[in-house]
């Protein structure tokens, strides 16, 4: 008979059990609650919530594009309708509120409600864990247990390596995930404790749970080895004694997960076909194969490192391709990984609890650690949340442990608590502070520029803050003030691409600053050797090129230099016939050299390919007046300032072209 059963006390336990995760929650909400404050950042953030209108309300339209399993149409490579789905439930309740149309403070609310309902999740979780190792029958008291679970919880939560899952809105998929991942593991040790029919619907429930985590993030198809893993020890389902593997209990174990393993396969071929149409998916070319296996290693000992020392955490710590696996750090992390491997695998049976504890962190880890690799990141701290679950659990499990062997000693029993609550105090006291660091872009990039100047990333969101604030100046009629910011700017921006000479947005970046501090020379200089650098490394022909020469041909038109603006435009049509910026700089160059029909022509291709550029239907409706159709111009006049109802230009001209007689 299973010891909760068995417990004449599993009602006053469990009861207990519930408080201490109400509290545990409660604990972990307030100190998070600073990033309640943050807005949105650059980075990510822009493209989830600020420039996407898909999650704005639940339409018929909103709704397909969260459900398609059309992989083309993906957003950034990734499939979580379920996260699209609590993101748009933000925004219909509480939402809705800045100059983008949101209220950032909503979404990290949301977060930090999720990451404190997971907290609370998972101290029922370790509790239930711990029970089953015996500690219970030591003590002959549920309180060591809960004392100890409720501090691993909060060593769990309230650590510094958490901040980046819940102060970032774009990490709503990790957390809400690993909330279904909790529940699912939950319902399974309910299930197991059951037979017949209740044991059936309950694994239904697990299974259905299970389904829920994948379509909140793809990473969690582990979960049906973390069962396996849990089976071993504590819960001492299956046998790993090699004459016992294929006994029909151990068969059993391992076949009632064939549901979840099923679902497991859809969803890594759904992840796989997504990311491989993904910008930021690595080739075996740019990311050889011993790089990734080196960066694996790496990850292994960095995460445990940082969870018992976290300081100096980055929002972005950069991957530098091409990787030189025999480098120091990670010829290190190899030997350490190896020797810890070995020695847990020799001792798994003497200390279970350490080598059950190890396969958990192992396995959590595997899809993010380098060997698929998807982003620009060598490490990343949100990839902890699962995975240091089980770092929490054997420190639980330590100071449940301390306390019954000192039971006979009340000041000795209390003495490994108090000390934790003083580490917990700690942890919170770092966790503020790196709540900070993602206050705003501002903050972000400057603290991550400032720990790592060699991250391409890094330097070119530093560019960024000091281009917004240059746009800030600019506005007040500060000419000279935003001149010398741009400057700052571009040096940041070329600094970028002296690290990382593909990066992308860099050259893209260097290009605005250059245009706005007018030299048009240098820009054009930058676009011919950006195009160069491109098709040198074959990055991305179909968006890179085209954009490019699009910015060519704009900068050409500037310098008075329409022939060549316009074959620099085609040129980026030859590359994607459906550039509609190519179509608008055209239209501006026979604008230009007075052949108004075709220019009109190519305006006309732009606002049929991209109808909400406002300026291209102004300049149409310029190109109409010239030519003496005034009912033309008109309807282009109102089109532009239905875009942009503010623009005082568009607003003045609409008067008069409707005045004028047909």
């Amino acid at each position: 008979m299973p010891i909760e059963r068995a417990d004449p006390d599993l009602r006053r336990t469990r009861r207990l059990e519930w408080i201490a995760a109400l509290a545990v929650a409660l604990i972990t909400f307030i100190v998070f609650i600073p990033s309640l404050s943050h807005g949105f950042v650059d980075w990510d953030d822009t493209d989830n919530f600020i420039e996407n209108q898909h999650f704005r309300g639940f339409t018929d339209e909103n709704l397909a594009w969260m459900w398609t399993v059309d992989v083309d149409k993906f957003f950034m490579g990734h499939y979580i309708p379920l996260t699209w789905m609590s993101i748009a439930l933000d925004y219909e309740i509480w939402g809705k509120g800045d100059v983008s149309g949101l209220n950032p403070g909503a979404y990290h609310t949301t977060n930090n409600l999720i990451h404190s309902i997971n907290a609370g999740l998972f101290f029922l979780l370790a509790a239930r864990l711990l029970r089953r190792t015996g500690l219970k029958a030591l003590s002959g008291s549920a309180t060591p247990i809960v004392i100890g679970a409720a501090l691993g919880a909060l060593f769990f939560s309230l650590h510094p390596l958490r901040v980046e899952s819940v102060a970032w809105a774009t990490e709503r998929r990790d957390l809400l995930s690993s909330f279904f991942v909790l529940l699912t593991l939950l319902a399974y040790l309910r299930a197991i404790e059951s037979s017949g029919r209740a044991y059936l619907w309950r694994m239904l429930l697990c299974l259905t749970l299970f389904l829920a985590a994948l379509l909140s993030k793809v990473s969690v198809v582990v979960v049906p080895v973390l069962m396996l893993v849990l089976d071993w020890y504590p819960l001492r389902r299956i046998s790993l004694a090699p004459l016992k593997l294929l006994e029909p209990a151990n068969l059993h174990r391992v076949l009632e997960k064939a549901p979840f393993f099923a679902l497991s396969l859809v969803f890594g071929l759904i992840a796989s076909a997504g990311q491989s149409k993904s910008r930021t998916l690595y080739t075996l070319d740019s990311h050889p194969l011993d790089g990734r296996i080196a960066q694996s290693f790496y990850a292994l000992v960095f995460y445990l490192r940082k969870t018992f020392a976290p300081h100096d955490l980055l929002p972005l710590y950069e991957l530098h391709l091409k990787l030189d696996p025999f480098e120091p750090r990670f010829v290190v992390s190899a030997v350490i990984v190896l020797i810890l491997g070995t020695v847990l695998a020799v001792f798994a049976r003497r200390v279970p609890f350490l080598a059950a504890a190890g396969m958990w962190y192992a396995v959590t880890l595997l899809p993010v650690i380098g060997l698929a690799q998807n982003g620009p990141q060598l490490v990343a701290d949100r990839y902890t949340y699962v995975a240091t679950m089980s770092v929490a659990v054997l420190l639980g499990g330590g100071i449940a442990w301390a306390m019954v062997a000192a039971r006979n000693r009340p000041a000795l029993a209390y003495a490994v608590p108090a000390a934790m609550v003083v580490l917990l105090a700690t942890l919170s006291y770092h966790c503020w502070r790196q709540n900070e660091v993602w206050r705003s872009t501002e903050t972000l990039w400057t603290y991550t520029s400032t720990k790592d100047p060699g991250s391409s990333l890094a330097q070119n969101g530093l560019g960024y803050v000091r281009y917004t604030r240059a746009e800030e100046l600019a506005r007040r009629g500060d000419a000279a003030g935003a001149a010398a910011l741009y400057e700052q700017a571009l040096a940041a921006y070329l600094r970028a691409i002296e690290i990382k000479p593909d990066n992308e947005q860099a050259h893209n970046n260097i290009w605005i600053a250059l245009s706005k501090l007018g030299r048009y020379e240098e820009l054009l200089a930058a676009t011919d050797s950006a195009i160069a650098l491109f098709k040198k490394h074959g990055t991305l022909l179909e968006q890179s090129q085209p954009t490019a020469y699009t910015v060519r041909a704009w900068t050409l038109n500037q310098l008075r230099r329409h022939d060549e603006a316009i074959a620099s435009a085609q040129e980026a049509l030859r590359l994607n016939p459906n550039h509609a910026a190519a179509y608008f700089h055209i239209g501006n160059a026979y604008t230009f050299k007075g052949e108004l029909d075709k220019a009109i022509a190519a305006y006309q291709e732009t606002v049929a390919r991209d109808r909400s550029n406002a300026l291209a239907w102004f300049n149409m409706g310029m190109a109409f007046n010239r030519t003496g159709r005034p009912r033309e111009a008109s309807g282009c006049f109102a089109k532009a300032v239905e875009l942009q109802p503010d623009n005082p230009d568009f607003r003045r001209m609409l008067a008069p072209a409707t005045a004028s007689p047909g």
